[in-house]
């Protein structure tokens, strides 16, 4: 496996108010609302050994398309994995200071 600690997640939800709860009562992470309507940003806290790993929580959506380069951010892929369950991916730009 990779050295590539994850960056950043999403959720894509059929219904997200009831997966917004559960995953409020079960890891008892923190949505904020963001950008569009039905659209929440993930904190996920900032507990060792592993620190915050930022997310996203959205209505279900079809995501597949080529991959794309964004700007001063990175590259995005999505594919399907062998259920058939899509899966986003980021390769985020190296900013050096």
């Amino acid at each position: 496996m990779p050295d590539t600690p994850v960056a950043h997640f999403a959720i894509n939800a059929d219904d997200v108010p009831r997966a917004r709860a559960f995953y409020e009562a079960v890891f008892g992470w923190e949505f904020t609302p963001f950008g569009p309507p039905g659209f929440f940003q993930i904190e996920t806290g900032s507990r060792a050994p592993f620190g915050r790993v930022q997310g996203a929580l959205q209505e279900r959506r079809e995501a597949l398309m080529e991959p794309t380069t964004i700007p001063d951010v990175g590259e995005l892929v999505f594919v399907r994995d062998s259920e058939g369950n899509v899966v986003g991916a980021m390769r985020y730009v190296e900013h050096h200071a």
